[in-house]
């Protein structure tokens, strides 16, 4: 079986505490999406020699305990890598600060969320748009996914103009998932994370009820491997 190189652009780490009992966020993805990719590193932070896209087949963006409300020189590198990504063609995967970097590079800037945000298992609908979106395809309108976010997309600054358009959204967060054009997708939640890693994350903070099983919500992974990785290849 074929394993399509992905580079796994790492914006930042978890906690020591959860590290130290789950691992860092290149394990939780490798888990997560499984062997038909072949996940390589690269820590934008770090401001190293910038990858070369045109030799992965896609790039996935982890999340990070950072703010764009607070921002630093590598943020806008982290941007202008996936602005180069929709201008190549390279299909892009964001996650919940990946996902807020996604918004930025295309005109929505992140704010903060509502209250304290939202941390948990918490129900997101899909939108009309995210019905007939290949990555929630075989999904069900509404399902439960895991979430620990204090920001968001702000959802004013969505629009076709700028190419934007949202896929998902909760209770208390208007863009739960966004696509950009063809080739990018973007998800607020956290498809990497299994529910014991919910649940540290929870008493690690103190806060929320008892974290439930979001499986139904991971399928994005296997949906964007699917579509834009090994389909694109085909």
């Amino acid at each position: 079986m074929t394993s399509h190189r992905i580079l796994a652009m790492v914006c930042g780490q978890p906690p020591e505490e959860i590290e130290r009992e789950h691992g860092n966020y290149m394990h939780w993805f490798a888990e997560a999406m499984g062997t038909r990719v072949q996940l390589e590193s690269w820590d934008v932070r770090e401001r190293r020699r910038e990858p070369d896209l045109r030799e992965y087949a896609g790039m996935v963006v982890t999340g990070a305990p950072a703010s764009l409300t607070q921002p630093e020189p590598w943020m806008e590198n982290a941007i202008e890598l996936i602005r180069q990504a929709a201008e190549t063609e390279v299909p892009v995967l964001g996650v919940c600060f990946g996902h807020q970097l996604v918004g930025c590079a295309f005109g929505a800037p992140t704010v903060p969320a509502e209250g304290h945000g939202e941390h948990g298992s918490h129900s997101v609908r899909l939108t009309e748009s995210g019905k007939t979106d290949p990555l929630f395809a075989d999904m069900p309108e509404e399902f439960l996914a895991q979430l620990t976010h204090y920001d968001q997309v702000d959802p004013q600054a969505v629009s076709f103009s700028n190419g934007l358009r949202v896929l998902a959204a909760s209770r208390s967060c208007a863009v739960q998932a966004l696509a950009a054009g063809d080739h990018i997708r973007s998800v607020q939640y956290h498809p990497e994370f299994s529910t014991r890693l919910m649940q540290s994350y929870l008493n690690n903070r103190d806060e929320g009820p008892q974290a439930q099983d979001c499986r139904t919500a991971s399928r994005v992974f296997q949906n964007w491997i699917d579509h834009w990785i090994v389909g694109r290849a085909s």
